[in-house]
């Protein structure tokens, strides 16, 4: 009979344990970058997207892609390119959003940001944009 007690007894003290371990961890990734890294095949498909020009960074809840001139501009042509990416950009709004809405149903984190960086060869930024 005692051995019987003492095991339950061992049992409810294992089960509180690991309750209060998973309630430690709110039972999964609490962020964007979380969810990503917690799946290696994920974060492996999105790291084969960041090629010579630009990359694909995660920080918590906002996904930035940034495209990198190799060239340095002068600050006219720097204003040039500016206005020339705001025109073109324009257009691939509804893309990003979207892109950030797909990640907000698959994850389940409402507050994801999608945001486009244009910079040139000095990482001067030519163009930024949050959705």
């Amino acid at each position: 009979m005692k051995k019987k007690t003492l095991v339950a007894s061992l049992i409810l003290v294992l089960m509180l344990a690991m309750s209060m371990l998973l309630a430690g961890c709110g039972g999964g990734p609490a962020n964007l970058e979380e969810y990503i890294n917690s799946n290696e095949e994920l974060a492996q498909e999105i790291e084969s997207y960041s090629t010579a020009g630009m990359d694909i960074d995660i920080s918590e809840n906002t996904l930035t892609y940034t495209y990198k001139y190799s060239q340095v501009f002068d600050e006219a042509t720097a204003a040039l390119m500016t206005s020339s990416l705001e025109d073109a950009m324009s257009s691939m709004d509804s893309t990003f959003e979207s892109v950030r809405d797909t990640l907000v149903e698959e994850t389940g984190f409402s507050e994801i940001v999608v945001k486009i960086v244009y910079t040139d060869g000095n990482d001067t930024v030519l163009y930024e944009k949050a959705y």
